[in-house]
């Protein structure tokens, strides 16, 4: 139950997909969902890219974000 613990997070890794070779990795972010709770937002998030990328911006992701917990 992520209202127990405020380090809830959610990870996004944002990935190309290629039709004749293997599908490359873009970037990856996280974010703590909690204060979405009830509470819809749009969030933009930077994308950390990896390897000779680490540490450097690889774009964005833009989300409309609500959780709502189960009953």
């Amino acid at each position: 139950d992520p209202t127990i613990t405020d380090e809830r997070e959610v990870f996004i890794e944002v990935w190309d997909r290629d039709t004749l070779k293997p599908d490359d990795f873009i970037g990856r972010t996280k974010f703590p969902f909690l204060e979405y709770l009830n509470n819809q937002k749009t969030v933009n998030l930077k994308l950390e890219g990896e390897g000779k990328w680490q540490g450097k911006d690889a774009g964005d992701v833009v989300l409309t974000v609500l959780y709502t917990p189960e009953k």
